[in-house]
């Protein structure tokens, strides 16, 4: 019988707060899309936006992987300290590249 996996969640606060201002800037730049094609802007200006919103998404979703991998795996005691600073390193390299 397989063992239910046990969820993540962004429990600490810090990670939700970020998480969520990221979220709201991108809910800012998706009404400035709407009101774009509303107002029958110019698609070059349009697609801008719409790259930008993507970005913020994709940028988003670093962080939160980062995060998470930060929080899940750096704080279990079973790693070495150079195992520690290589994960580190690694939630690094997600932020920056990802």
């Amino acid at each position: 019988m397989k063992q239910k996996a046990e969820q993540l969640t962004l429990s600490h606060i810090e990670d939700r707060k970020e998480i969520l201002r990221r979220l709201a800037r991108i809910e800012g730049q998706i009404r400035a899309l709407q009101r774009l094609i509303q107002e029958e802007a110019d698609c070059a200006t349009i697609i801008q936006q719409m790259m930008a919103a993507r970005q913020a998404v994709h940028k988003t979703f670093a962080e939160l992987m980062a995060r998470l991998l930060t929080r899940e795996c750096l704080l279990t005691e079973h790693l070495s300290e150079e195992e520690r600073q290589n994960l580190g390193h690694l939630a690094d390299l997600i932020r920056r590249y990802l």
